[in-house]
């Protein structure tokens, strides 16, 4: 993981970049789960040095007056006008353009928007004044725009390529920092699936060169990301999955695909099944059932994740 930590943290600190960088990897690597926890952290930890505009220092001063009035998460407590800052964008179903710009605007100014509309409010009633810009149209210079799911648009409607048209105005245009997060063996599944949209899927192979400069194609950790989930649950059931990591985990690895969100659905359908046996008197047997209750849970939760027992 220190490998993509590096690429992200020598894309941010380069200079005058004009391209994005992409981030693939199957469903369920956790491709997602990463850019949430580590990459995060390593954003906001590089510096960035540019002059500050007069409307970011406004929000800035907003973000303090919105943690002053405790109406906000931690995150926006930890914005800093002076370092990146990560915002992601969901892709999922966008159907048009303007989807695409509703999107970004969520997820860029779903706080600094609050914090914002909270100052035009009080200026309004308090001195009767019209704060005369809109945040909605608004990115701050330190952004780190995430644009997830580019697989999953809605592309009888609007195609890979178009979107991607629309994201390179920001990298190229805009010089703004862009990451990419995509499944791109899913675009040769839809050029099968849907002649109709086969086009737009193949445009998308041919011209993402123009906007992405580096793909990364990612490999979870399984090890590291186990420890994470066991690490959740903080009683007797934590402790069971660190001391049984290596049998829950060799079971896992035969199932083939090393799909995370499976890995963590199995760990909390079992949360249930353990709890459910601690007031069972199972004598000297109890290790043995527990083992065998694994193996039978994991093997029907990715049977299940793959469709093969939704019908029971």
């Amino acid at each position: 993981m220190e490998e993509l930590n590096q690429i992200v943290r020598d894309y941010l600190e380069a200079q005058n970049t004009d391209y994005a960088i992409m981030i693939n990897g199957d469903w369920g690597s956790g491709k997602s789960y990463y850019i949430k926890h580590d990459f995060r952290d390593v954003v906001t930890d590089v510096d960035y040095e540019p002059e500050v505009s007069k409307l970011e220092s406004i929000q800035a001063k907003t973000a303090e007056i919105s943690t002053s009035f405790q109406k906000y998460d931690d995150q926006s407590a930890k914005y800093d006008a002076k370092k990146y800052y990560p915002f992601y964008v969901s892709l999922y179903g966008i159907s048009s353009i303007e989807d695409f710009n509703n999107k970004v605007a969520d997820g860029v100014h779903d706080w600094i928007g609050k914090g914002i509309d909270m100052a035009k409010s009080f200026a309004k009633a308090k001195f009767g004044v019209n704060i005369p810009f809109s945040v909605g149209v608004y990115i701050p210079h330190n952004a780190v725009l995430v644009f997830d799911d580019l697989e999953r648009i809605c592309s009888d409607k609007i195609t890979p390529v178009e979107v991607l048209g629309l994201i390179n105005s920001y990298a190229e245009h805009h010089n703004k920092k862009v990451i990419i997060v995509c499944n791109e063996s899913e675009f040769s599944k839809q050029t099968t699936e849907y002649k109709q949209n086969s086009k737009g899927v193949i445009d998308f192979h041919k011209y993402k060169e123009k906007t992405i400069r580096f793909t990364y194609t990612y490999k979870p950790n399984i090890l590291l990301v186990y420890d994470k989930f066991a690490k959740e649950y903080q009683d007797e059931y934590g402790e069971y999955l660190a001391k049984n990591k290596e049998y829950i985990l060799d079971l896992f690895n035969v199932g083939g695909k090393q799909n995370l969100r499976t890995l963590k659905f199995f760990v909390d359908i079992y949360h249930i099944i353990f709890k459910a046996l601690q007031g069972v008197d199972l004598e000297k047997y109890a290790n043995l059932v527990l083992k065998k209750l694994v193996t039978t849970t994991l093997i029907y939760v990715m049977e299940y994740k793959q469709g093969a027992q939704k019908q029971d």
